[in-house]
């Protein structure tokens, strides 16, 4: 694999787009939904070595950083026995990890956060405050 050789930087654009775009396809087949916590963590942590979100290419990278966003900001919690002491279900694995990659990658993540304010999935997550309030904390997180 081209990140374990240390090639990838290296690697023609077309190539690297071709490298994210597959890494970007297993994070799909996993899913950015909490209750797939246990895989995040395994899946995301690699993301720094392959050079993290500025590595990127801009084909790919708005894809990755809105699943990122998703995963993130979960759902509503207030149900259950564990949700009523728990506002937002989110991946725990998945958070931490993902405030690295953005605070690590500021300029390039934040364009994308800006647009993702409009997108109709952020849109629809952030319609509970305490969800919008987890967007918000991204949006800090890359601000200067």
């Amino acid at each position: 694999m081209a990140s374990t050789a240390g090639i990838l930087p290296y690697l023609r654009k077309a190539q690297r787009v071709g490298f994210f775009t597959s890494y970007y396809d297993q994070m799909t087949k996993v899913g950015h939904d909490w209750r797939a916590n246990a895989s995040h963590g395994a899946l995301l942590r690699p993301l720094n070595e392959f050079g993290g979100i500025t590595a990127i290419p801009d084909d790919v990278r708005g894809h990755v950083v809105k699943w990122l966003t998703l995963c993130y900001l979960g759902e509503p919690g207030g149900y259950g026995d564990y949700g009523r002491q728990r506002r937002v279900f989110y991946s725990n694995s998945a958070a931490p990890v993902i405030e690295e990659l953005f605070a690590a990658s500021r300029d390039a993540v934040r364009p994308v956060l800006d647009e993702l304010a409009n997108d109709t999935h952020i849109k629809r997550a952030c319609t509970n405050k305490d969800v919008a309030r987890r967007y918000q904390e991204l949006l800090d997180l890359v601000s200067d």
